[in-house]
């Protein structure tokens, strides 16, 4: 080989290892620096969307906060302690302020349904006007109470001075209480 020839060739060879470098060396990390750059955007986009969560649960809990008064006043109509001799009681008070004498108070259901709320069945003997106050007072109370079903007997004239019979199917529903100190929302 000639000196002219040598000259012609190196060029070529050379020009043939860079291409050859590139392809076996530097195109695989660059594939590599893609993936990576790809994997970085995602885990930046997944990193904002937590970042704006956060920033929405943060002002939810000041909203929440605003309503801490509502909260508890539905809170405290949540019987603390579902007894029956508590419910009884409060009963058997409400019925004596609104004027009306108790016949007889039953709890109806099983301990069964208890998970489901407690059933009572009231008998009360009065005015209509006493009834009316307490249906009220019961509809009106910080307790959440359900009628079920009322009814009622006409008086007879000659006995109970004119006074009805009414029976009434309460139902104390039970729920659980959610606090604001717990947390309503989940992180």
């Amino acid at each position: 080989m000639t000196k002219e020839n040598i000259f012609k060739i190196v060029p070529v060879l050379l020009l043939l290892a860079v291409v050859a470098g590139g392809v076996f060396l530097v195109w695989p990390k660059y594939q590599e620096f893609q993936k990576l750059r790809t994997e970085l955007k995602i885990a930046k986009d997944d990193l904002k969307q937590k970042e704006d969560y956060i920033a929405n649960l943060s002002s939810v809990d000041v909203e929440l906060e605003s309503y801490r008064g509502a909260v508890d006043k539905i809170n405290s109509s949540f019987a603390d302690d579902m007894s029956t001799p508590v419910i009884m009681n409060y009963l058997q008070k409400t019925v004596a302020e609104n004027g009306l004498v108790l016949k007889g108070i039953t709890e109806e259901g099983s301990s069964a349904s208890a998970a489901a709320g407690s059933s009572f069945s009231l008998s009360v003997s009065g005015s209509y006007g006493a009834f009316k106050n307490l249906i009220s007072s019961l509809y009106l109370s910080a307790k959440i109470f359900e009628i079920d079903s009322l009814s009622f007997a006409s008086p007879v004239a000659d006995e109970a001075g004119g006074y009805f019979d009414f029976e009434i199917s309460l139902k104390i529903p039970v729920y659980s209480k959610p606090s604001l100190e717990e947390g309503i929302l989940p992180l």
